[in-house]
């Protein structure tokens, strides 16, 4: 057959000493493949089927299989059964059903990995395991117990009968459906403005745009000192405060224009991050008893519920506790990390530790509370304005005496 055209050999199975490219059951399979596309269904005599498989093994198979020691022919064997048992008895390696019952077991299926490939790669590892006729049932309930999908699982599991050919089929019909629901889901993307008509402007409306731009191009409100608003901004905590310094309502004493006629000091160097908050204290030292105002309330943090004397503080935008006060009060009691920045008295930088969230409880009302840990030797507890306001109280300041007090307004 020296001048037909049939298929070429497959590609050795060893052609250089080392580890075979492929496992011999494999290659033994793409041999039987080639021997029948060369021969149909007229089989070539033994011994030339013989002298194709020794020169398709590669030089280092063969350089191996010469080295073999003869054995006896079986019933029914012929010359190429002989050494076809020979090479695959010596490059077939034993294995470890424990071992390889193991691995199929622990086989899962991967999230982007169809039910198909996955009982397929399982076909592959059950080969090893001698399962017998139970390989179908034990690939199956391996397929029900890893699907990475648990609605998948739940709708196996109604299905008394089941079998393996069942669970293919169920499967690809939910993998489809999958699918099909995340392109329908996906957004459509807005086509494209080929052009803009021109807008006209009225004068009112030139005159709000450009008071928008005014106000936005502040940095902080100049009334509170906070940068999450503009001035004269409705959510401004100061807008119904009077001030100590000049008496007037609307803005903190520590931003005060008027009474000494100084301006507020702002930082020399205040750098703008708009993802972190920048809040405002006027005050962390400790004060005499007779100058003091405040307001006892109760505080639960985690567990720990406690009576709190807090010192109403209105020139403080945020309420907050020494670190110190915080682990005498609420010892144990967790706390969360906080990329916020307060300033005390001329605009002095505090070190803040972290939040701790709380309930703050008033005359029968509970707010939730976060109170800024500060990092100072004083064991100070401040009611800012924003727990003020949370519970409604203001102050007021008896006329016959110089003693504050607090009130609900």
């Amino acid at each position: 057959m020296s001048g037909d055209s049939g298929p070429p050999l497959p590609a050795p199975f060893l052609p250089h000493p080392g580890t075979p490219a492929v496992p011999w059951r494999n290659w033994e399979q793409k041999f039987e493949l080639y021997l029948l596309a060369r021969c149909g269904t007229s089989p070539l005599p033994p011994e030339q089927r013989r002298a194709l498989l020794l020169c398709a093994i590669g030089d280092e198979a063969y350089r191996v299989f010469d080295t073999l020691p003869p054995v006896a022919k079986r019933d029914g064997e012929d010359d190429y059964d002989v050494t076809l048992r020979q090479l695959r008895e010596f490059y077939t390696p034993r294995t470890n059903v424990i071992v390889e019952r193991f691995r199929f077991r622990q086989r899962a299926q991967a999230p982007t990995e169809s039910t198909a490939d996955f009982v397929a790669a399982l076909r592959g590892l059950a080969r090893t395991c001698q399962f017998g006729q139970m390989e179908s049932e034990l690939i199956r309930d391996v397929v029900v117990e890893k699907t990475p999908h648990q609605r998948l699982r739940e709708r196996l599991l109604q299905d008394r009968d089941l079998t393996l050919d069942k669970v293919l089929s169920v499967a690809e019909t939910y993998e489809d459906s999958l699918r099909e629901a995340a392109a329908i889901s996906q957004p459509v993307a807005a086509p494209p403005v080929s052009s803009v008509a021109k807008v006209t402007r009225k004068p009112q409306q030139k005159r709000q745009q450009q008071q928008q731009q005014q106000s936005s191009s502040s940095d902080f409100c100049t009334n509170c000192g906070r940068d999450d608003h503009a001035p004269r901004d409705a959510a401004c905590p100061a807008r119904r405060v009077t001030c100590h310094s000049c008496g007037k309502k609307g803005h903190f004493a520590s931003w005060c224009r008027g009474g000494s006629g100084a301006t507020p000091a702002r930082p020399a160097q205040r750098q703008h991050h708009k993802a972190v908050k920048e809040l405002n204290v006027l005050s962390c030292a400790a004060t005499t008893t007779g100058s003091r105002l405040t307001c006892t309330v109760q505080v639960t943090a985690g567990d720990v519920t406690r009576e709190v004397p807090l010192q109403v503080d209105t020139g403080a935008t945020c309420s907050l506790l020494s670190v110190n006060r915080a682990k005498e009060l609420f010892r144990g009691v967790a706390f969360s990390p906080s990329s916020s920045r307060l300033y005390g008295f001329g605009q002095q930088p505090l070190s803040v530790l972290g939040t701790l969230p709380t309930t703050v409880t008033y005359n029968n009302q509970a707010v939730p509370t976060n109170f800024y840990l500060v990092d100072t030797n004083k064991t100070e507890a401040i009611m800012g304005m924003d727990l003020l306001q949370a519970l409604g109280v203001t102050q007021w300041r008896s006329q016959n005496s110089g003693d504050g007090g607090e009130r609900r307004s």
